[in-house]
C-alpha cells in the first residue's frame, strides 16, 4: 500500500487529523488526535518493556521465568 493509503486509513480511523490550506502550491498538515496520542503512548510503553526484556536476556542466561520476574520488578 502506499503512503496515501496509510494516511487515509489513520484518517478514516481518528489517529491522526488531516488538514488541507487552499494555497499554492498545496499544503497538507497531519497531526495526532488524542487517540493518536494515546495509541503513541501504548506503542512507546511496548517498545520500552521489550528493550528491558531483550536487555535482560542478553545479560544473563536465566530462564525465560527468572527474566519475566526480573522485568516485573524492574518495572
Amino acid at each position: 500500500s502506499t503512503l496515501s493509503d496509510k494516511l487515509k486509513f489513520l484518517s478514516e480511523n481518528q489517529i491522526i487529523i488531516r488538514k488541507q490550506f487552499k494555497c499554492i502550491p498545496p499544503k497538507v498538515e497531519y497531526s495526532l488526535t488524542q487517540k493518536g496520542l494515546d495509541f503513541k503512548k501504548l506503542v512507546t510503553t511496548v517498545v520500552t518493556n521489550f528493550q528491558v526484556f531483550l536487555t535482560i536476556l542478553s545479560r544473563n542466561s536465566s530462564t525465560l521465568e527468572v527474566v519475566i520476574l526480573e522485568i516485573y520488578l524492574a518495572l
